[in-house]
């Protein structure tokens, strides 16, 4: 039972690693749920993430060449595949792997318990990942971390709230030649901070999820030897359904 469990995580992780290679929008879901995966437990979660830029963090919007690769370096908006698998290693203590869009993180969480019931809590988590992006003609390529603080409510295991903040680092880095030019190199450093609210129901083994989460954005970068920098804010809500294992 074990070996089967294990080989369908597993299946369900490989096809949201495949799915990200046709995606191009980095969200970045928490789908964090009410507490971390019990011990010697898993959660394989399956869904989809939206990354909506709003006012100036839409390339449209730029004044410039420089300012929309920028944008097109350190994420572009749309619709995106999403996967999770994680794995309780402790009363209190999980690890977890999400691929979502053209971005892949693995998250250490930990839950501490509010109550004697344990029916509140607080979940930290820490999650570095990578991205894959870049201007057109570009191969390009982002290592960030976010770090996150939530506060949860569960009421007999079918309905979870949470809700909280984070923040994350983005260091991207692209290069290419584009027909009838000479060789291009762009770099971008990012920073972003925000607010994420979700909620969830259903039975313990089968659970649907909403988030949504609002960020704060800025980039500043070089784009073939010219300055560019954006800021704004961005919206991503995100659904799944998680499956107990």
């Amino acid at each position: 039972m074990r070996a089967r469990r294990a080989r369908a995580s597993c299946a369900l992780a490989a096809i949201g690693v495949a799915a990200t290679l046709v995606a191009c929008a980095p969200a970045a879901p928490l789908l964090a749920g009410a507490r971390t995966t019990p011990a010697r437990r898993g959660d394989v979660l399956v869904g989809g993430a939206v990354r909506a830029p709003v006012g100036a963090l839409r390339r449209g919007e730029q004044p410039g060449a420089a300012e929309s690769e920028l944008l097109a370096l350190a994420g572009r908006g749309g619709v995106v595949p999403v996967a999770v698998a994680r794995v309780g290693i402790g009363r209190a203590l999980d690890i977890g792997l999400t691929v979502a869009g053209s971005g892949a993180s693995i998250a250490t969480r930990l839950t501490v318990p509010l109550d004697a019931n344990a029916a509140g809590a607080l979940l930290f988590g820490v999650a570095p990942g990578v991205r894959w992006a870049g201007p057109e003609g570009l191969d390009g390529v982002g290592l960030g971390a976010d770090v996150f603080a939530l506060i949860s409510r569960s009421v007999s295991g079918i309905y979870e709230a949470w809700a909280g903040l984070h923040a994350g680092l983005l260091a991207a880095s692209a290069r290419g030649t584009r027909p009838g030019a000479e060789p291009l190199e762009a770099s971008a450093l990012g920073v972003r901070a925000g607010a994420v609210v979700g909620l969830s129901l259903g039975l313990k083994t089968l659970t649907g999820m909403l988030e949504l989460a609002a960020d704060y954005e800025h980039y500043a970068g070089e784009i073939g030897g010219r300055r560019a920098s954006v800021r704004g804010l961005s919206l991503t809500p995100a659904f799944a359904l998680r499956v107990r294992l």
